[in-house]
Formats: C-alpha cells, sequence, structure tokens
C-alpha cells in the first residue's frame, strides 16, 4: 500500500492486516463464519464487511465468533516482511513441499537490488531457487495470531515480471507490476544475527501449522468473482508504523463495471488511486477495510484458495475504502509464459519449486 512516500504496496468456524506504503497502498483482510464445522463452505455468511479490521488472535479466541472458522483456516498463510509490509505462503504444493511465497514488489522484489535507486527496466525473470540470491527478511505467522515468530526464515528469488523503467520506483505503478514469487524453505536466523547468509535452498517440506491443509490443496488459489466476500490477512501498523499483530477484514469483489466506475469516484474526490486506471486483466478490486502495512497480503475465498496479492488502497475518509489485489490466475499465467520460453535445462531446474500436480508432493503438515 502507498501513503505518502511510506512503501508498502500493499477461514466455523475459520476466521483470517504493513509495510513502507505510497499515498493510498494498503491492504485489507477479510474473514466469514462457519455456523457448523462439517461445512466449511458456509464459513463466509456471517462474517461480514461491517466487522472492520480484527486481529486473528481476538477472532479465534471465541470459538462463536462469526469469522472463526475462516480465520483458523487461513492464518498460518500470513507472513511478515521485515523490511516493511506483508507477504503470504501460497503454496508447499511443489515437489519436496518446500513454500512458496507471494507479495507485492514494492514489499519484497530483486528489482531493489538489481535497480538501487536507478529507475531503469527490470527484467522478467524465472530463476532456479538453487543459484538466486537468498535472504532471510520473512518472519511467519505463529499459530493464534499475535505478532510473527521472532526467528527469520530464509527466502530465495523465483520469480519477478518485468517492469518498464519509471515503474517500480513510481507511487502511481499499476498492479500488473507489483508482485513477486520466492521459493521458502526451513533456514531460520536470530533477527539479532544480521550477518547470516541462507545456503543453497533445501529440498525439504517447509514445516507449517496447516491443520486445513490449504497449502497442499488440490486448488491452492482461484479466481475472484464479482460479490464474493474475500478474506484480507497480513500484518498492519500503527501510526509510528510499527509492526502489530496479525489481523484480518472481510471485502466484497466489484465487478468489472462497477470497479472502474469507483476509480472515477475517487478521481472525482482527489484520492490518488482515481490516477490509475483500473486493470480488468491483472487486478481485481474489493470494498472493504485497510490498514498501512497489510500491502502484500493475500487474499482468500470462503475455502481457503489464495485469490490475489493486495497492493494498493484507496486513503480517503469520504467514502469506502477500495482495495487493489493482482490476481492469482495473472499471476500463474504470467509464471507459465514465462517457463514455457526457457531451454528444456532451465525448466527441469526450476519447476520442482513451482507448484505441482497434487499426488505428487511432499509435505510434513
Amino acid at each position: 500500500m502507498h501513503e505518502g512516500r511510506v512503501r508498502s504496496r500493499i477461514a466455523s468456524r475459520f476466521h483470517a492486516y504493513d509495510v513502507t506504503c505510497f499515498s493510498g497502498r494498503i491492504c485489507i483482510v477479510a474473514a466469514f463464519v462457519l455456523a457448523s464445522c462439517s461445512d466449511k463452505s458456509l464459513a463466509p455468511q456471517a462474517c461480514v464487511v461491517a466487522r472492520g479490521i480484527m486481529t486473528v488472535a481476538e477472532v479465534l479466541a471465541d470459538p462463536d465468533h462469526a469469522c472463526h472458522i475462516w480465520v483458523d483456516m487461513v492464518q498460518s498463510r500470513g507472513v511478515r516482511v521485515d523490511s516493511g509490509g506483508s507477504a503470504s505462503l501460497w503454496s508447499r504444493r511443489t515437489t519436496y513441499g518446500t513454500g512458496l511465497l507471494a507479495t507485492a514488489a514494492h514489499v519484497l522484489s530483486p528489482c531493489s537490488a538489481l535497480l538501487g535507486e536507478v529507475d531503469g527496466d527490470c527484467p522478467e525473470m524465472l530463476v532456479d531457487p538453487k543459484n538466486s540470491r537468498a535472504a532471510a527478511l520473512i518472519r511467519l505467522a505463529q499459530p493464534g495470531g499475535g505478532p510473527p515468530i521472532s526467528q527469520l526464515t530464509a527466502h530465495f528469488e523465483l520469480y519477478n515480471p518485468f517492469v518498464p523503467e519509471g515503474q517500480f520506483w513510481s507511487p502511481l505503478g499499476p498492479s500488473r507490476y507489483d508482485l513477486t514469487i520466492y521459493a521458502v524453505d526451513n533456514q531460520t536466523f536470530q533477527v539479532w544475527d544480521t550477518d547470516a547468509v541462507p545456503e543453497p535452498i533445501h529440498d525439504e517440506a517447509l514445516q507449517l501449522h496447516d491443520p486445513y491443509g490449504v497449502t497442499t490443496a488440490e486448488e491452492t488459489w482461484g479466481s475472484a468473482e464479482p460479490g464474493m466476500k474475500v478474506l484480507l490477512l497480513g500484518f498492519p501498523t500503527n501510526e509510528n508504523y510499527v509492526p502489530a499483530e496479525l489481523a484480518v477484514s472481510v471485502g466484497l469483489v466489484l465487478d468489472d463495471d462497477a470497479a472502474h466506475n469507483a476509480i472515477l469516484m475517487l478521481a472525482a474526490a482527489g484520492d490518488e488511486e482515481g490516477l490509475i486506471p483500473y486493470d480488468a486483466e491483472a487486478e481485481f478490486l474489493f470494498e472493504g477495510h485497510a490498514s498501512n502495512g497489510m500491502s502484500g497480503g493475500g487474499v482468500y475465498d470462503k475455502d481457503g484458495r489464495q485469490l490475489g496479492i493486495a497492493v494498493r488502497t484507496s486513503f480517503l475518509e469520504t467514502g469506502p475504502q477500495y482495495v487493489r489485489a493482482v490476481r492469482m490466475s495473472y499471476v500463474t499465467a504470467k509464471i507459465q509464459a514465462k517457463l514455457e520460453n526457457l531451454s528444456p535445462s532451465e525448466q527441469a531446474a526450476i519447476v520442482p519449486y513451482l507448484e505441482q500436480p497434487p499426488a505428487t508432493t511432499n509435505v510434513v503438515q
């Protein structure tokens, strides 16, 4: 999410909120509820947009909370990026069970190192995590909510889209450029060990508290459809940009016409988001609630499938808040297109770290 020049581009009983931002970029978290644990499809019905931003801990502490089941389903996918912002563990359905981390490029991206302060083209890359740059700037969510775990987890460059000159550092960069995917393994480091360098990625399953198996399900991601209730999950920051607890909020997906009209309304009201045209192929808009620091957080449907990556939000307080999210259908299509253009040897090296058919993974719950 972007606010000023702060960079933060931004499921019952299942229930599911940082970053430096430029004016207008924030992310939302959404949650719904289930009347019966035997039918999680009912979860969203009583978990409504009007509930605002809720901490995961407060929702899970109340078994009768309308959003309890939905939040419980997705809570483990929350990730805090220590350099500012949020991310999500999209999937562990890879050959070795390593994780796929999705976030906004303005939160975490290879382009930062490639470009420095120079705003040139950033090339599209799909690389072998065994030979890519590694870092440890993320902290996974702990079961039950609250702050993230104290240890940092290693992550490895995997995919980023082409970003043309003038777009990466721009506060008005389009959503289609605001995405990054990393591979994640089990290597951890203490937060004070700033000189630690991860070893090459370990080919072993990422251990994660995922009792509902949403990161290894047959469908770990889905398509956002008009009228859907969605849940945004991330780590918001307070007014001093200090990271807070894992949080969620509920939103309602707009159809393309409504999204276009919302952008026009924001432009007329003087909101920065009105300066960025709606891109139906790459993004969707939902009406809900968001906060600083939730940029890069995941947006989920009632079954825990990730629908998008939250990247921007409107900031005017005179009307509904609108959040932009990069569509996971767009993300996966970009990765597949790039993969098909690589040589057979390059594909063989990279494919094990991409999502696999359900029966071919090595995952420990």
